[in-house]
């Protein structure tokens, strides 16, 4: 007869099977701040910010299960110079998913690109910009055989089990490797009020200023096969396409330093469906330095939270509460006779720090069971040069400025 450890240890290895095969064959890794890691799901996102922006995102998942599920996730991405109506940027992303303390690892290198196209006028109250994005990705995995075990050590009278290897044959590899590619593209639309004003911001109404995005990407187009045994070849092993609807805005409150930020992302895999959506406050508090030298720099501080909510075809199961703090720093670059030109230069700078946590909702089965799950999300940008042209003595136009670039500079 088996012994009680060796039973709790082929139960414990059955489950973590059981979770990496599924999600392998049905879904991918879902951050539950994907409003902060665009990149991973939409190509189209390379570049969107203009200047440089780096991202690190990390989500340990059940922690109260036994085996570790674990995604990083590491991203920068770089926007290039406008010709005429036309841009794009680049980015390079590397996600590393472990699964049962190391029973699956899989690990991806992306290249992506963008090309963005504007669709209004300049005179356009509402400013709109197309965005199209290609990745091409590698994927290695690693299978560790030795924490699975199979029939054929169990023998069912003599305990324990039996043999030091249970692999099959023939012999699986211990690692594979496969391209993929994946696509997107995505609607900008953004509202300045300011800069619709040809006397300035003399009145400006900062709740007239807004930002959104709505788009749709589709990754694992090749669909490569995940089967580990080389004989097995069928569609039902092949890597399902991950379909992918996502939106997001930010629209400051009549309140002065008060948004709203609300954010959906639909996702389907195979046959499972699953829908995030819910809502961020914004408050920003900010100071200047050297207000002698008229405003020349700016650093503000926001802080955010807010709820949201996961769910699939069954109902609700998860509650996402989130919270973080974003640092950046406003500075004009000053020019020595700075109130007879009709244009000053402006550079901008941040750094966000983020945690969320997934609070199993009592419409869920594992309730109690598996602790929730814990994300951080780090942030930094490195906003380029911007010529911002304005009249001539009119110092209320950089105040306002810096507060259409601070709720701006959410995304």
């Amino acid at each position: 007869m088996l012994s009680t450890v060796n039973i709790q240890k082929i139960l414990i290895t059955l489950l973590c099977l059981g979770i990496f095969v599924q999600q392998s064959q049905a879904q991918d890794a879902t951050f539950s701040q994907f409003y902060t890691n665009k990149l991973r799901f939409n190509p189209a996102y390379a570049g969107s910010f203009l200047g440089t922006r780096v991202n690190f995102n990390w989500r340990r998942q059940w922690p109260a299960v036994s085996g570790k599920i674990e995604n990083i996730n590491f991203s920068i991405d770089q926007s290039l110079p406008h010709i005429g109506g036309i841009s794009g940027g680049w980015g390079l992303m590397i996600n590393k998913d472990v699964e049962g303390e190391g029973l699956l690892t899989t690990q991806e290198a992306a290249l992506a690109g963008s090309l963005m196209i504007r669709l209004d006028n300049p005179k356009d109250k509402t400013k709109k910009f197309l965005f199209f994005g290609l990745q091409t990705s590698l994927f290695w995995q690693d299978i560790d055989w030795d924490q699975l075990v199979f029939s054929n050590q169990i023998d069912p009278i003599l305990p324990g089990i039996q043999g030091a290897s249970g692999v099959p044959q023939p012999i699986a590899p211990e690692q594979r490797m496969f391209p993929d590619i994946g696509a997107g593209a995505f609607l900008w639309l953004q509202r300045d009020y300011i800069n619709n004003r040809e006397s300035g911001a003399k009145n400006w109404q900062h709740y007239k200023d807004w930002v959104a995005t709505v788009g749709v990407s589709a990754k694992h187009l090749m669909r490569p096969n995940e089967s580990f045994w080389r004989q097995q070849v069928s569609d039902t092993l092949k890597m399902p396409i991950r379909w992918t609807i996502h939106g997001m805005g930010v629209f400051p409150l009549p309140t002065p330093y008060v948004a709203l930020a609300p954010a959906f992302m639909f996702e389907k895999q195979r046959n499972i469906n699953t829908i995030n959506v819910g809502l961020l406050g914004i408050f920003t508090n900010e100071y200047s330095e050297n207000t002698s030298q008229q405003l020349s720099r700016r650093i503000s501080t926001q802080f955010l939270g807010g709820v949201l909510a996961r769910g699939n075809g069954d109902g609700l199961h998860t509650i996402i509460l989130n919270a973080g703090c974003k640092i950046f720093k406003q500075k004009r670059i000053r020019k020595k006779n700075w109130n007879r030109s009709p244009s000053n230069t402006i550079r901008q700078t941040s750094y966000q720090l983020s945690y969320s946590y997934d609070l199993i909702s009592s419409a869920s089965q594992l309730v109690g069971s598996t602790a929730g799950a814990h994300e951080v999300t780090f942030i930094m940008t490195f906003g380029a040069a911007e010529k911002v042209r304005c009249p001539k003595n009119h110092l209320s136009y950089y105040s306002n400025f810096w507060k259409r670039k601070r709720m701006m500079v959410l995304y």
